[in-house]
């Protein structure tokens, strides 16, 4: 793949996790996420069952679980991405 250039559609779960392993995988792979929203990882891909949640999951301790991976989840992937306004 090397000196490839890959567009991915949408910055939602799926396409932030897509370029971020393109990414990860080559370095020198060129990719581009386009956007339709104000920013990435803004809510659930809104055709797919793509989406991670923290809701009424019981035990307890389980439902923290999951808030604290959806948090390190965000934190990582929009430390990865850099937002550039055409």
């Amino acid at each position: 793949m090397a000196g490839t250039s890959v567009v991915v559609v949408g910055a939602g779960i799926l396409g932030a996790a897509i370029a971020s392993e393109l990414h990860t995988r080559d370095k020198s792979c060129h990719v581009m996420v386009l956007e339709a929203g104000v920013a990435p990882c803004q809510g659930a891909t809104g055709s797919s069952w793509a989406w991670i949640n923290a809701n009424q999951k019981t035990p307890r301790w389980y439902q923290d679980m999951n808030h604290q991976g959806m948090l390190a989840w965000r934190e990582g992937i929009l430390t990865q991405i850099h937002l550039r306004n055409p």
